[in-house]
Order: structure tokens, then sequence, then C-alpha cells
């Protein structure tokens, strides 16, 4: 059995082997995009400047990593074939933080709303046409399914975005539809093992292995969101934590909550107020609790698949659901409780 110290060294070589992956696979797609959106657009070459300038440009991607990892997972060593739909999952996801940004920042002008709109619909064009460009490389069948998934991803997010336009209040239930629409892993790695024209249950396992862990990933954000600068309490969103404190905090933390729900302009007194509600209240590591156990879930479906780095590199990625620089600054709150 290893020591403490041991698995800390192991964990840390993972680490620097998964965002190494990741670096990697934008170094790929990330000229594969530029690329296509100057050819995409001949007549009016200043429109591909448009949508470049929104692209983000130089991170280290998941969601094209997550595509080529369940592509290997199940037998792939030819990755590169597979760019196009790589970078078609993150053009994708760049439509949605066009629409974030519509919803969220408020754009002032008219002109800038119309261009949020105009790039958000590019996107999921530009998307589905990239998709389009590996047709000679699968059969009929995979294919359209695969464009199915596309597919299932954008109805997805669009209702989870309806979900959290006007979900207020105190509703799991509510809250859980909205975590499992946003949930992007599940269609990625489905996607991803269809690139392989891999049998169905290896394609539905890695489905079920995504949504767990996809919908682990979201409850952990929703958790050190508290940790880092409160967006979601600012803007009076209903996530899970906030959803238990409201059930379960003492009457007096559960009106000084509502009091401050909502409220953009907190005072760092007022931010400390939150977080060490929220700590005392047992929010943070309910949510914790359940990302963990729905990670568990997942890991033990993984290993259903012969050991390899994709594998790993999947694993891995679990651990941050867990461990996080903002949980320890939430940590410092569980010790100044009574």
């Amino acid at each position: 059995m290893m020591s403490y110290r041991q698995r800390e060294r192991e964990r840390h070589k993972l680490k620097i082997k998964y965002f190494d992956y990741l670096h990697y696979t934008a170094t790929r797609v990330d000229p594969y995009v530029k690329e296509f959106l100057r050819s995409h657009f001949k007549l009016y070459p200043l429109a591909a400047e448009m949508f470049l300038s929104k692209y983000r440009f130089g991170n280290p991607q998941l969601r094209p990593a997550l595509v080529r990892l369940a592509y290997e997972l199940v037998g792939g060593n030819d990755w590169e074939k597979i760019i196009p739909v790589c970078a078609a999952i993150e053009v994708e996801e760049t439509a949605y933080y066009c629409l974030d940004d519509f919803f969220d920042q408020e754009p002032t002008s008219k002109k800038d709303r119309d261009r949020l709109i105009l790039q958000a619909v590019g996107f999921y064009s530009i998307a589905h046409d990239m998709t389009r460009a590996i047709r000679h490389c699968l059969s009929d069948e995979y294919f359209w399914r695969i464009l199915e998934e596309m597919s299932n991803l954008d109805a997805n997010t669009l209702q989870a975005g309806i979900i959290d336009s006007v979900m207020h209040g105190t509703d799991e239930q509510f809250y859980m539809g909205k975590v499992e629409g946003y949930n992007f892993w599940e269609q990625a790695l489905k996607i991803g093992g269809l690139l392989r024209e891999s049998a169905n249950p290896n394609i539905e396992l890695l489905g079920k292995i995504g949504k767990k862990i996809g919908m682990a990933h979201i409850l952990s954000n929703d958790c050190w969101d508290f940790g880092k600068d409160l967006e979601d309490f600012r803007q009076g969103k209903s996530t899970l934590p906030i959803i238990f404190a409201l059930n379960n905090a003492s009457g007096q933390d559960r009106e000084a909550l509502t009091a401050l729900l909502g409220r953009k302009d907190l005072s760092a007194q007022e931010i400390d107020v939150v977080r060490s509600i929220m700590v005392r209240c047992g929010a943070i590591e309910q949510g914790r609790k359940k990302a963990l156990e729905l990670c568990a879930d997942a890991i033990e479906l993984l290993h259903q698949f012969p050991d390899s780095e994709a594998r790993q590199l999947i694993e891995f990625s679990t651990t941050y659901t867990q461990r996080n620089k903002y949980y320890k600054l939430l940590n410092r709150y569980k010790q100044q409780s009574p």
C-alpha cells in the first residue's frame, strides 16, 4: 500500500499528464478551427474575424479532450482524423458562451445584442458543418448517430437554459434537471465512442459514465463558487447548496441568506457571512458528498474498460470534484464554526 506522500506524487504526475493532454489537444484543434472559419466565410472575410474573436484560443480544452479520451478508451489510436468533431464540440460550447453573455451580461446596445445572437447561431451552424467533414470516414449509421448526439447536446442545453432562467425557490428536482441539461460530458464521451464505431454497449456505458462525472463537476462547481466569487449567489440562482441552505439553515441564518441572495454588491463582510452560513449548515459538504457518490459510481463503470492512459485520465478528472483551492478556503470557515 502506498503512503500518503507516494499517493500525492502519483497524483501530481497524473495532473501534469492530464493538463499536457488538454493543452496538446488544443494545439491541434485551434489551428483547425482558425482555418475552417477563414475558409467558411469567403464571401465576407470580416465575418470570420467576428467569430474568431469570440473563440477561446490557447486554452486547455476539456470538451475536445473528452471526445479524444473516449475515442482512445475504446481502442482508437489515430485521433487526429477526428479533429473536426473535437473542434465542433468546442465550437458548440462557444455558442453557449455567446448565449450566456447575452442573458447574464445584458449587452447595452441593440448592436451588441444582435452580434451575440448572430455569433451563437453561427457557431451552432459551424459546429454541424465541422462534423460533416468526417462523413467519409464513417458508416451511415454512426455518422447519423453522431449528428443525433450533437442535436441532443443542443436540446439539453436549451432546456437547461430555460430552467435556469425561470427557476426560483427550493425545488431540488428542478435543479437536478438543469444540471442534467448542462452536462456535456455524456454526449462528448458517446460521440468519442461513436467515432471509433464502437459497439452499442460501450456507447451506452460511456454515456452513463459521462452523465455521472459531468453532473458531479457541475455540483462541485456550484459548491466551490462560494469560495470563489459567489457569482451564482449574486445572481440569485437556485443552486443545490443554496437550496439546501434555505431548507436546512437555522431561522436566523436563513433570513440573512434570503436578504443577501441576488445582491451583486456584496461587501467583504457580507461575503464572510454567506460563506460561514453555507459551511455551518452543511450545504457545501452535502453538495460535495453528492458529487463524490456520482464519481464513485462513474469510476466503477469506467473500470469495465481495460486499463489505459485514457481510462486513468478520465478517472483523474473526478478528483477535481473533491480537491480544489476554493474548497480549501471554505474549510477555514468550517474551522471557525462553533
